[in-house]
């Protein structure tokens, strides 16, 4: 009760570091604020951001390991990023045009996992989030197959309810792949017809 109190009195002098703590007291005393689930869910999306995905991942790795290594430090990343019952992951071009283009292409699948998570209000995750020049760095020598498995398995781990295909995907061996098992596991599939 003390702390619904000093919350209270902290409210008619806002910019005080007390103003929180009358949501902490309705907290222990059982009531949930009408927004909560709202602002978990900003926080959970804002982890998924800017690649912090892989800032994530890279301290658990080091030189030699392998594919199995970034799955098990994404899928604890990605439970906490799912928010409420959802989670997509955008799937495109990537190595297919040419190495050349394969930084240009992360970005752009991370353009479209930002732009997805806006309109859709649920965290939206690519290849591009995951694989920094530092991951695939140490992860590099893994041969192609190994790649596809790998995204077998996280569309597999029951964590990804949404799959949106960006245009061109067809053009894309690996995003075939996933595409292919996002249909056998029942996963919804989204077509793009628009380019960011």
């Amino acid at each position: 009760m003390t702390l619904i109190i000093l919350g209270a009195i902290s409210v008619l002098t806002p910019f005080t570091p007390f103003g929180w703590l009358i949501f902490v007291g309705l907290g222990f005393l059982g009531v949930r604020i009408g927004f909560w689930a709202r602002i978990k869910s900003y926080f959970n999306r804002w982890r998924t951001n800017g690649g912090r995905m892989a800032d994530e991942i890279i301290i658990k790795l080091k030189p030699g390991d392998s594919l199995h290594t970034v799955h098990s430090a994404l899928i604890p990343i990605l439970t906490r990023a799912k928010t409420g019952t959802r989670l997509g992951y955008c799937a495109g071009l990537v190595s297919s045009e040419g190495s050349e283009h394969v930084t240009k292409n992360f970005e752009r699948l991370v353009r479209f996992a930002r732009h997805l998570e806006q309109l859709h209000g649920f965290a939206v995750f690519s290849s591009g989030d995951i694989f920094r020049p530092e991951v695939l760095e140490i992860v590099k020598h893994s041969p192609e197959h190994d790649f596809y498995q790998f995204w077998r398995n996280v569309l597999s781990s029951g964590l990804v309810t949404d799959v949106f295909m960006t245009p061109r995907w067809e053009r894309s061996r690996g995003a075939m792949d996933e595409h292919e098992t996002a249909k056998k596991l029942g996963i919804a599939i989204y077509y793009l017809d628009f380019e960011i």
